[in-house]
């Protein structure tokens, strides 16, 4: 016997609806205990903060945000050098003799800076130690992959150091691209972290905001170095920070990474992802005829199945 589906012609009124960003923020401290001159961050740091202290030549695998929980990025070289020191860096003279070396119970509380200004990457071992740069040199290139095409990210950058080469101008510039042939540029900032004096950057961070992967990538790819080609630029600590913010949508609603959508009032949350002009109903558990074109800003026509 022929089961007979009866459709019902049924129209529905759009209401507001509310979407709750899920936010974290990675913390990277380049150097560590292994690497020259470099220092491990102690876990959680003084402000509460997990960090992801990395090295050259290394990939680091599930990094964890700043509560500790692990997330899907990781961190990969990408370059031919990337070293690694703390010379002349915010702690100043840190040589085996020097006023600051490692090991003489000193270190890292003598990394001078602004803890306030620099917010989360206010930490003593993360400021403290260095990677070493150059643009158009592939010098200290690295990547941050496990990243959603769907998300928009904001990257931050802490560089300085002392006694810099005199033809340097002080600035240090962070370019993120997005695909492996660091062609398609998608953020730059420029920062001042130091100059041929005693003095370095304290309290300055800069921000590239608004920037997502390639589609089925999936990762920056970055480099930095002085603005002035092939001399070297600085960085010490970044951080990695993202929403939910999915620019996919269906009748305005945000698509989830999943294909879920959260409609509110309107139809709760449903699924759209390959079902044409059906839609399936997570409260009915049944699937609606309901072609995106048919939804207005006043209401929408659906076909629902009993």
């Amino acid at each position: 016997m022929k089961n007979t589906i009866t459709l019902l012609t049924t129209a529905i009124t759009l209401a507001g609806f509310s979407v709750t960003s899920q936010a974290t923020t990675v913390l990277i401290d380049f150097g560590y205990d292994a690497t020259f001159r470099g220092v491990s961050v102690i876990n959680p740091d003084e402000n509460g903060n997990d960090w992801n202290s990395v090295g050259p030549g290394n990939f680091f695998p599930d990094l964890v945000d700043k509560t500790g929980a692990v997330t899907s990025l990781a961190f990969g070289p990408d370059a031919p050098a990337m070293n690694t020191d703390s010379y002349n860096g915010p702690a100043g003279n840190t040589d085996p003799n020097g006023d600051f070396a490692i090991g003489d119970g000193q270190l890292p509380e003598d990394s001078e800076y602004d803890a306030f200004a620099l917010g989360d990457l206010g930490a003593d071992e993360a400021v403290y130690d260095y990677i070493v740069g150059r643009l158009d040199t592939g010098d200290g290139r690295f990547q941050i992959q496990g990243l959603d095409p769907a998300v928009s990210y904001t990257l931050k950058f802490y560089g300085g150091k002392k006694y810099m080469d005199i033809a340097t101008d002080g600035i240090t510039r962070y370019n993120v691209y997005d695909d492996p042939d660091y062609t398609n540029l998608v953020g730059t900032v420029d920062l001042s972290v130091g100059g041929i004096g005693a003095e370095h950057n304290q309290n300055l961070v800069g921000t590239i905001s608004g920037i997502s992967p390639a589609e089925d990538v999936g990762i920056f790819y970055i480099e930095f170095g002085d603005s002035i080609s092939g001399l070297p630029g600085y960085l010490n600590c970044m951080s990695v920070s993202f929403d939910e913010v999915i620019a996919d949508t269906w009748a305005g609603y945000p698509i989830g990474p999943d294909g879920y959508v959260n409609t509110g009032s309107f139809l709760g949350w449903i699924y759209v992802r390959g079902t044409g002009d059906f839609i399936w109903s997570v409260d009915q558990g049944k699937y609606i005829y309901l072609p995106e074109a048919l939804v207005s800003g006043s209401g929408a026509w659906s076909y629902t199945p009993r």
